[in-house]
């Protein structure tokens, strides 16, 4: 029986009374689930299990996946404006140095 705050249904074991296949969880679904064990009517053993969920990614995470991000594009654009600054000089040097009669 899931937690009072689960959107999940009662579930039930179709295939084997050993296995509990859940498809898909939120974070809602957290909490205590108690299994029953019956046979027939009799009700043979119950458990209780507390089922903690984290998020994929934590808002720490995205902090830090932009920043690298930022600091990539950034170093990208630096070496492209230094690349293009030498390109500019290395022209002008050689306007400078050639003396061919054409």
């Amino acid at each position: 029986f899931p937690p009072g705050q689960s959107s999940l249904p009662s579930l039930k074991s179709d295939h084997h009374p050993t296995h509990l296949i859940i498809p898909e969880v939120g974070m809602g679904d957290g909490g205590k689930w108690r299994c029953e064990l019956w046979r027939n009517s009799t009700w043979l053993t119950s458990a209780v299990i507390t089922l903690k969920i984290e998020p994929k990614i934590t808002v720490w995470m995205m902090v830090l996946i932009c920043s690298v991000t930022v600091i990539a594009i950034l170093l990208l654009l630096v070496v492209f404006i230094l690349y293009r600054r030498r390109q500019r000089k290395m022209t002008h040097l050689r306007h400078r140095l050639c003396r061919c009669k054409n």
